[in-house]
């Protein structure tokens, strides 16, 4: 339920995209627009977020992914090996306020919304994305965009 003045908080992207997402830093909402209609619905404005490094804290090897993915999409249960726990560096980056009459429809807020996530994820993101890498920064400093 959201109130006049007060913040919502959606983190996009689920277990679908935490468990089949790869350290390329795509986006998989599947067109999935209802974080959208309630923004629209209720007046409130979305502000985008992305994590740094959040995708080397935990590592799903790709041939898991790629065996798994059908069955989770069958059954929606999240039986995937994953390992680490990595002590990576970790920056959150708060965008801009994107307001829910900025589009037309949920669908397009959806698109502007998800666009504005893969500008930051462009931004701050190093690539080529290693767990060596991350925790390198974290532990040395060093950081190819700080």
């Amino acid at each position: 339920m959201c109130f006049i003045n007060q913040l919502f908080f959606v983190f996009l992207g689920g277990t679908r995209e935490a468990l089949f997402a790869t350290l390329k830093y795509e986006t998989i909402w599947n067109h999935r627009a209802g974080f959208a209609r309630v923004a629209k619905k209720s007046g409130v404005v979305i502000i985008p977020v992305f994590t740094r490094n959040i995708r080397q804290m935990f590592y799903i090897p790709e041939v898991f992914q790629r065996l798994l993915r059908p069955l989770y999409e069958r059954v929606r249960v999240p039986v995937v090996p994953l390992f680490g726990g990595f002590p990576v560096k970790l920056i959150t980056y708060i965008g801009e306020p994107i307001p829910c009459d900025s589009a037309d429809t949920a669908e397009e807020l959806a698109d502007v919304t998800r666009q504005a996530i893969e500008k930051m994820i462009t931004t701050h993101q190093t690539f080529p994305a290693t767990i060596r890498a991350a925790i390198s920064e974290r532990f040395e400093g060093k950081s190819h965009l700080n």
